[in-house]
């Protein structure tokens, strides 16, 4: 008969071996609550330097000239040079209207005038005549001043003559249209061959583009400040087509409007921007900054390191053990997405800018990277 024999560990073995492995387990939970306690924030550093105060409002592009092409004669339109949408120059031939009828009306003007010509200038040979008879006694005092009324009629009559051969040249000039201005040339509004009348419709629109203005308001309180300004100097105007992200449209203040909206409170602003690249359209709605000041060696932080608690405001600082504590400031002029701290932040030390919702007095963070958006 075969017996087994079966091994039996000491009891007090197995409880060393559980402490152990209860130990080991101590020490890894231990060691991921440690790290798991450090909160992961964006941050940023303080920087020293010159900002920017800016004023900024939602603008309008609008056409530096807009000119409205009319008919100044009516007759059948024979061409159009040039293509909807074009770019065109000052002086730049646009339409041609059927001229013959104007033509006739010059020639039968410019006869008139010879015919006229001719008798005054029969007349005026037969008053010489006269005043050399009448000393003779030949003719009559009658008939001297029958003549010389004569002359004279004909004479006004050659001026009114002279008139409406300007006249009918200029109507003549009238059949052939030319660019006042440089510009966009828009949409063509009557078709080629149809009968156009003096001073009906529009024929085309040209919008100069090269300069372009910007119109926006701003509220009448900001009204001083910028008169002030400008009697300083030149005001720089940016105009943003994609938002205070993109690249800005340069450009300088115009003009003020004369009198505030009693409605609205706000004053009309205008700005002119060279164009360049014809990047403004006008009808086009753009971002507007307009340059008022500028205030020189200031602390700026990214506006998101701003907090306000019941104290006021707040930032948190990240010291060299990587731990946060609160400090209290006080914050200055902002632009877009920075402000400037007149006092509570030094120049170097690093703001948390995301991440504050978990962040008390003393939490140790990680990750103290630049924001994407500082």
């Amino acid at each position: 008969m075969i017996r087994t024999r079966l091994s039996v560990f000491p009891s007090h073995l197995i409880l060393l071996l559980m402490a152990l492995a209860a130990f080991g387990c101590s020490e890894e939970t231990h060691r991921k609550t440690d790290t798991s306690s450090k909160m992961p924030v964006y941050s940023a550093v303080a920087q020293k330097g010159d900002m920017p105060e800016i004023l900024t409002a939602v603008g309008r592009v609008e056409a530096s000239a807009s000119v409205t092409i009319n008919a100044r004669v009516s007759g059948q339109l024979l061409a159009a040079y040039f293509k909807e949408g074009q770019h065109i120059k000052k002086g730049t031939k646009l339409f041609s209207i059927d001229p013959r009828p104007f033509e006739s009306a010059l020639a039968a003007a410019r006869a008139e005038l010879e015919r006229n010509t001719a008798l005054a200038r029969k007349a005026h040979e037969d008053l010489k005549r006269y005043e050399a008879l009448i000393d003779q006694s030949v003719v009559s005092k009658e008939q001297y001043d029958q003549i010389k009324v004569e002359l004279e009629s004909l004479q006004a009559t050659i001026k009114a003559n002279r008139a409406s051969v300007e006249s009918a040249r200029i109507q003549l000039e009238y059949c052939t249209i030319y660019a006042p201005i440089s510009g966009k040339i828009g949409r063509l509004n009557i078709d080629v061959g149809n009968i156009v009348k003096a001073e009906d419709m529009s024929l085309v629109t040209i919008e100069r583009m090269q300069p372009i203005r910007v119109t926006f308001t701003l509220p009448e309180r900001e009204l001083s400040r910028v008169l002030r300004r400008m009697s300083e100097a030149t005001l720089e105007v940016d105009a943003y087509i994609n938002g205070f992200d993109s690249e800005p449209e340069k450009g300088s203040l115009l003009f003020l409007d004369n009198t505030v909206d009693r409605n609205t409170g706000t004053i009309l602003l205008v700005a002119e921007f060279p164009n360049r690249d014809l990047h403004l359209f006008p009808g086009q709605f753009v971002d507007v900054a307009l340059h008022i000041d500028s205030q020189k060696n200031v602390i700026i932080v990214p506006k998101t390191a701003l907090q306000i608690g019941a104290q006021g405001f707040f930032v948190f600082i990240i010291n060299a053990d990587n731990r946060v504590s609160i400090r209290p400031v006080r914050p200055g002029i902002s632009s877009f997405d920075a402000v400037v701290i007149t006092e509570g932040v030094a120049a170097k030390e690093r703001v948390v800018t995301e991440g504050h919702l978990r962040l008390i007095e003393g939490t140790e963070v990680i990750n103290q990277t630049a924001s994407p958006k500082s």
